[in-house]
């Protein structure tokens, strides 16, 4: 682990905030413990205690919500440097499960080591709290496209919506070479079957907005997808210029 740049973390929220090297070395010692998640297993179990947290290092996590007739409603997809089971520091057991959509690595530590981190430096408390509202925002979006957007819409705004967040944290060429979203998990997350997002794709396919293969997913026609979807990115909050003043201030020669 490398404390000068602090991590995957550090250099996702350094991206909005200046941190200090104090910050850096706490967010570094966060990632300290890599362990390995093989593809389909579960990470935090929905309905049990909390035992512990984590950050994702690399691949690719889902939080979801099971029912008890064994539905499941896919809540978000999980990026490399997002925090899995931010709700352990506030509840104690978990109202929605998290499992690995691939195989992934992630570093593992108690819920009361977050809370200490919180409390030992102002700023990354202030941004821990803009990584928790950020994730609300990007659920009231999810909701917005249930409940208002079209199906053809809807699906194409999700596969925006991936496309720049993995941007925003480094990941481009991941995106460029497909990502590994099924359309099973695809329409768990739209709210739709898997025989309406199969044709659904099949149609972008054929305009030439973007290309399937091997259960991977790339977007070939950026401007042409966003008016499908008529996109708007606001919600993601990446730009240091969307935070609010209570926030610390991010030097504009240091934005990325």
């Amino acid at each position: 682990m490398n404390l000068v740049d602090g991590g995957l973390l550090a250099r996702r929220l350094a991206a909005v905030v200046d941190l200090s090297q104090e910050d850096r070395e706490l967010l570094a010692a966060l990632e300290t413990q890599p362990t390995l998640t093989k593809r389909g297993h579960v990470m935090i179990a929905q309905g049990r205690e909390y035992a512990d947290i984590g950050v994702l290092l690399s691949g690719w996590g889902l939080s979801t919500k099971d029912l008890p007739n064994g539905r499941r409603q896919v809540i978000d997809f999980l990026l490399p440097g997002s925090v899995l089971g931010w709700q352990g520091t506030a509840f104690r057991v978990a109202d929605h499960g998290v499992v690995a959509l691939t195989d992934v690595i992630a570093s593992w530590f108690s819920p009361q080591r977050l809370v200490d981190v919180a409390r030992s430096s102002p700023t990354l408390g202030m941004v821990f709290n803009w990584l928790v509202l950020r994730e609300h925002a990007v659920v009231v979006e999810r909701v917005t496209s249930l409940g208002q957007r079209s199906a053809r819409e809807r699906l194409v705004h999700l596969l925006l919506e991936l496309w720049r967040r993995l941007r925003s944290v480094g990941l481009l060429a991941e995106a460029e070479a497909g990502m590994p979203v099924s359309q099973a998990i695809l329409a768990e997350a739209t709210g739709l079957s898997p025989v309406h997002v199969n044709r659904s794709l099949q149609d972008l396919v054929r305009q030439g907005l973007i290309a399937v293969r091997r259960q991977a997913i790339t977007l070939l026609d950026l401007p042409g997808l966003e008016r499908v979807a008529l996109y708007d990115d606001t919600y993601l909050h990446e730009s240091p210029f969307a935070l609010s003043p209570c926030m610390p201030e991010k030097k504009d020669d240091e934005t990325v």
